[in-house]
Order: C-alpha cells, then sequence, then structure tokens
C-alpha cells in the first residue's frame, strides 16, 4: 500500500553512488562526496550498514568516513541592539552585528523523510481505518529501513570505541574524538526518529479516536490477516510444546481470539516465551509459511502480544537484531521454531 520511492533501498541511484563510493574513498573527493548526497536517509543508512559488516572499523581510516559525516557551520547575526542606559546613536554607529559559528556533525545524504510523513500525515483521501494502517505501515518502514540499519552501523560503531587500546603506538586520538562526534550525531538523530515515530502514533490514537477505547481500555482495530482456525490451533499447540509460549497466561482461546477478533472486543493477550530476535523470526516465519504479514508497528499499537521483555515494542526489536545479527543463525531455538513451522506447513 506504501507505494514511494523513498524506500526503494537498491534503486538506480543506489548503485551509481555505490560504484563511485568504492572507487574514491580513500582520499578526499569532491565527485563521490556528490554521490553519496543523492542518496536519502534509508539509502545512507543501508550503505553505511553494509559496509561496516564487510569492513571493520579499525579498516576504515578518517578520510573515508568524512564522505558520509561532514562539519557543518551555522552562521547567527547577533544585533548590536542599545541595552536602557546606552545612547541608541552611539550604539548605531558601532559595528553592527557580530558573527557566531556554531559547529555540528551532519550526515551527507539528502532529508526527505520528514516531508514524506508530513505527507502521509496531512493526506485526507482515505478513509480513517485505511489511513491508520498506511501510518502504522509507514512506521514499520523507518524501523526496518533506518532504524535498523543505522542501529547496526552505531554498534559496529560504539564496539569499536570500547575495544580501541589506547596504549599502542598506532592510536589514532583523532580518529576516536571523530567517532565519537559521529555517535553523538546518531543519537540525536535516533532521538529524531523517535520523535517522528510518537507523531504518527498520535496522528492512528486521532484516527480512530472516536472508537479507539472501550470500557476495557482496549484499542480498535485488528492485525487484518485471513487464517484458518486450525492453523490457530496447531500453531498453539506446536508453541505449547516446545515451550514457547506461556501456557498459564495465554489459553488456546485467547491465542485465537487475538489473532482473529477485533482488539476492543476483548482483553487477552499473547505471552510467548520468546526474546526480541526470537519474536522478529517467529513474525517472519509466518509471513514465509503462512502468507500472514503483520507490522511490528502494529503489534506495538495494539498491545495484545508480549514476550520475555514484556509488550512488544518495535524498536526494541530491531535494535536487538543489530546488535546480534550475527550470530542469531547458530541460535538451537531458531532451529527448533523452524522446523515447527516446517511441520506445521506439511502436515
Amino acid at each position: 500500500m506504501l507505494h514511494y520511492p523513498y524506500f526503494k533501498q537498491y534503486n538506480k541511484r543506489y548503485y551509481q553512488a555505490v560504484n563511485e563510493i568504492h572507487k574514491h574513498l580513500s582520499e578526499i573527493n569532491a565527485k563521490t562526496f556528490s554521490s553519496i548526497g543523492r542518496l536519502n536517509e534509508s539509502q545512507f543508512f543501508l550503505f553505511l550498514s553494509n559496509y561496516t559488516y564487510y569492513f571493520r572499523f579499525e579498516d576504515i581510516d578518517s578520510t573515508t568516513l568524512k564522505h558520509f559525516f561532514y562539519i557543518h557551520y551555522d552562521y547567527t547575526i547577533e544585533s548590536n541592539e542599545p541595552l536602557p542606559f546606552q545612547d541608541h546613536q552611539e550604539v548605531k554607529n558601532e559595528e553592527k552585528s557580530n558573527t557566531i559559528t556554531e559547529q555540528s556533525l551532519a550526515f551527507n545524504c539528502k532529508a526527505e523523510l520528514s516531508k514524506l510523513l508530513a505527507f502521509y500525515l496531512e493526506m485526507r483521501e482515505y478513509p480513517k481505518e485505511t489511513h491508520s494502517h498506511m501510518l502504522l505501515v509507514l512506521s514499520d518502514k523507518i524501523y526496518e529501513h533506518i532504524s535498523y540499519p543505522l542501529s547496526i552501523f552505531k554498534s559496529a560503531l560504539i564496539n569499536h570505541i570500547d575495544n580501541v587500546n589506547i596504549e599502542v603506538n598506532n592510536f589514532d586520538n583523532k580518529k576516536i574524538s571523530f567517532l565519537l562526534d559521529i555517535n553523538e550525531a546518531l543519537e540525536k538523530y535516533e532521538n529524531h526518529l523517535e520523535i517522528l515515530q510518537s507523531q504518527i502514533h498520535e496522528k492512528v490514537m486521532i484516527l480512530t479516536k472516536s472508537k479507539n477505547v472501550n470500557k476495557h481500555g482496549n484499542k480498535n482495530g485488528n492485525y487484518q490477516i485471513s487464517i484458518n482456525n486450525g492453523d490457530l490451533r496447531n500453531l498453539y499447540k506446536s508453541l505449547e510444546k516446545i515451550m514457547l509460549i506461556d501456557q498459564n497466561k495465554t489459553s488456546l482461546n485467547q491465542f485465537i481470539e487475538v489473532f482473529e477478533n477485533d482488539w476492543e472486543s476483548h482483553n487477552s493477550i499473547i505471552h510467548l516465551e520468546m526474546d526480541n530476535i526470537l519474536f522478529k523470526y517467529f513474525i517472519d516465519c509466518l509471513e514465509t509459511y503462512f502468507d500472514i504479514k503483520i507490522q511490528l508497528s502494529t503489534i506495538e499499537y495494539s498491545a495484545k502480544i508480549a514476550n520475555k521483555n514484556g509488550t512488544i515494542k518495535a524498536n526494541a526489536i530491531y535494535s536487538s537484531m543489530a546488535q546480534y545479527r550475527k550470530f542469531t543463525k547458530e541460535r538451537d531455538d531458531i532451529k527448533i521454531l523452524k522446523s515447527m513451522f516446517e511441520k506445521i506447513k506439511n502436515h
């Protein structure tokens, strides 16, 4: 439903930039800098996450990083307004103003996300239910295509900083200082993304306000999926068998209620015995084996599914994946969960 070129990460513009980037990263090159600057935030963090996946930070020099991050100078004018005890003409004859320079680290990419969000927040041509669903899809895409690769890059950066040995002869103090500045800029942008996500969820609440909360405090809506009742029963029993659902907190009927019924019609919550990474794999398996696509942002909004960390939070899921993505394939519980879905599907 969300047809916008912003999230087409691997498009012609991206590959042109990648080809140019790999040629001239070892020295500051205006053409390369310009190629990177044509990427939007989604493509920018995708490239960085992929780059640091294949290259260690200790092998990436400051010159390379300066193609992606640069010092931005803000110039402000401080006017010479007279103080109460000063003569106006005397001040007028003095230097008109002082220039104050402030510097900060900027991302070398096109800032388009805020404009995209503003467009979706203000659209009027869709019914409220459709509009709220589109916003939750947008929220999930922001988590998946921006927050997630950003977290991957940031995790690699922090890991490198934490493991730097300052006593070695070739310790690069300027590079570490630059990396700390980059980390600070990333944290500021993460705060910006949180604000954008808050705007989305506030708008969704407004769109469903007329029937948003019932006497039990449940939100309006459902997961907009179609699944056979028998498959749900098999799924519950299989999760119970491998001890990945808390049967003391979630009965079979409650499990079915959450997936089949509108949220405002019941107080049931599914409690899964999974951490964030395994839960994301569980959601992916639902799509792979049952063609059921549920947005993490929708799950967060509904507050109807919980894991070992509590009610599902989309950002926490992607942060966990970014931190441990290199080790997920080795986990036995992921292998067990995959085998469980294969047995259900082939039964």
